[in-house]
């Protein structure tokens, strides 16, 4: 298992989650905002599973001598778990600089 199957799958798996972070996202908003959050939510996936590809190989030396099925998954696992936690903190950010920008939050509070 190479780090172009990695590659590979990590592509066609965040196809995937664009399109269920866009329809997760039109559900609420309009079709500009919701293809802007999963654009965003796809990039901070991205960012997610280079961090955990680099932590993993470095730091634990996952990657090449992945032998077993096992290995395999919990490898695959972790690459989601660091794409999801990538693109929630980078749609969390971005809510959280578009509402104090645009003044929004104080508005809300105001009675």
């Amino acid at each position: 298992m190479g780090p172009l199957f990695t590659v590979l799958f990590s592509a066609v798996a965040l196809a995937l989650v664009w399109v269920v972070a866009f329809v997760c996202a039109r559900s609420f908003q309009s079709t500009v905002v919701a293809v802007r959050l999963a654009s965003l939510f796809v990039v901070g996936a991205v960012a997610g599973v280079m961090l955990s590809v680099v932590g993993l190989k470095f730091f634990i030396g996952a990657g090449d001598t992945l032998t077993s099925s096992g290995q395999v998954i919990m490898y695959l696992s972790s690459l989601a778990a660091g794409g999801f936690i990538g693109g929630g903190s980078v749609i969390w950010f971005y809510r959280v600089l578009t509402l104090r920008s645009s003044g929004t939050a104080q508005k809300r509070a105001a009675p």
